[in-house]
């Protein structure tokens, strides 16, 4: 009966076109390569190159320093240091950081205070808001999000998971996924409760920065790309097809893969929430191929962000050689970069038995900082060494009294997490910030 889809309580991706099985595109090597041709891709880089333009008649200035942000993984702890400094970055910019930002991208917990924070910037300048700094808005993204989460766990996922909500003539089920997302719209006032379609326009103009979510594919660990535009350059990297034969399209667009099943009628919470999707804490969502795909938490292969940021630097390094006087990363991360544990020398039979297990489990953000480190590098080198990154990063207070790494902090943790933002390290990078806004 689930192999027929007579009984179906599989967590969906809301908004998406799940009624026309004719129309499910399928998911191969092959449709894949050709959807990330070298045509296909010309034609989404020349209407970016449209919105560089449009962003850059927006700063009035020949050269302007352009931003991208880049948020981690992290649960709430993550939402609310990245709400806390983005709303510092603003003020010593005099309300200008967004305006100078073109990409924001990430994953998870980051990705929620990052869109809601880009979000309330956009009804600032509609008018509907005066300020978008205040400690309301830092309260609102750090509220509880892990009870509701359970409690649809054991009251619906298991028992009776039999409630559904209709969204443009889909049925979806109601499951923690759906309580999750209900939650996180209420913790925002409501403001998130949109859909891709809704923000396409004010991107095109420039009006605000851009946002990349991504999911991981599991079945052979490709990143899908959520934007309100297609981003077809963004599927392959960018290599000498003389020297080296041609790579595997290693990013999947997701309006250009999906663009007969409606895409821009995703809903934002739940971009978000696929964004977000940790294994077991959330359900993996699965999406509408032939055959059936399902997608997780992007912190999976890039939990801070960069990855796809440099790789957009790269397709369009001329532009920026050309058009802006530095290239900054803003990197916020909801732990310390390159930080120092010593070797655990304790030999226990357990130990041995579980090292295999967990040598990956342990390292795998580290593994992320080498590599990612190490492609900073060969990017910077071929694009004329005018890119910077300036790192923001969670310190707690106490060494071992770091905030909890889940959907719920004590009240003890979020001013932790607010205090962390005077850490000498951050304030160094503040300093940097406030010097090149001055020019």
């Amino acid at each position: 009966m689930y192999k027929h889809d007579v009984i179906d309580n599989r967590n969906k991706a809301y908004g998406l076109d799940y009624s026309h099985p004719d129309k499910r595109p399928f998911y191969d090597q092959d449709k894949i390569l050709q959807l990330a041709a070298d045509s296909n891709a010309a034609t989404d880089k020349a209407a970016f190159i449209k919105i560089l333009d449009a962003w850059k008649a927006r700063q009035g200035t020949d050269k302007p320093v352009i931003y991208f942000i880049n948020v981690s993984g992290g649960g709430n702890r993550s939402a609310t240091f990245t709400i806390n400094v983005l709303q510092h970055l603003d003020s010593i910019t005099h309300g200008n950081l967004m305006k100078q930002t073109f990409l924001i991208n990430g994953s998870s917990g980051g990705m929620l205070g990052a869109a809601y924070y880009r979000e309330l910037y956009l009804r600032r300048q509609e008018g509907k808001i005066k300020q978008i700094n205040t400690q309301e808005y830092v309260n609102n993204i750090s509220k509880d999000l892990l009870n509701p989460l359970f409690s649809s766990f054991i009251a619906r996922d298991i028992t009776a998971p039999t409630q559904k909500i209709r969204i443009n003539n889909n049925e979806f089920v109601k499951d923690r996924g759906y309580a999750f997302e209900d939650k996180l719209n209420q913790n925002t006032g409501g403001i998130l409760n949109k859909q891709l379609k809704d923000y396409v326009q004010a991107e095109k103009e420039g009006r605000i920065p851009l946002m990349f979510l991504n999911s991981i594919i599991t079945r052979d660990a490709r990143k899908l790309l959520i934007s309100t535009q297609p981003v077809r350059f963004m599927m392959k990297p960018g290599i000498d097809s003389n020297l080296l034969k041609e790579p595997d399209a290693d990013i999947l667009d997701y309006v250009s893969f999906f663009k007969d099943l409606d895409p821009y009628n995703l809903r934002m919470l739940t971009a978000l929430r696929m964004n977000a999707t940790f294994p077991y804490v959330l359900p993996t969502v699965w999406l509408p191929t032939i055959p059936v795909i399902d997608v997780v938490d992007a912190g999976l292969r890039d939990n801070f962000g960069i990855e796809n940021t440099l790789r957009f630097i790269e397709v369009f390094k001329d532009w920026l050689q050309q058009n802006t006087s530095k290239v900054v990363i803003l990197q916020i991360r909801d732990r310390k970069f390159g930080d120092w544990e010593p070797p655990d020398e304790e030999v226990t039979v357990l130990s041995w038995l579980t090292r295999p297990l967990s040598l990956v489990q342990n390292n795998l953000f580290r593994l992320q900082d080498y590599y990612q480190v190490n492609q900073l590098s060969t990017t910077q080198t071929s694009s004329g060494n005018n890119i910077y990154r300036i790192i923001f990063q969670y310190v707690p207070a106490k060494k071992d009294g770091s905030a909890s790494l889940s959907f719920h902090l004590t009240n003890s943790e979020k001013l932790d997490i607010a205090t962390a933002i005077k850490d000498s390290g951050n304030q160094q990078g503040f300093r940097q910030i406030l010097e090149w806004s001055k020019k």
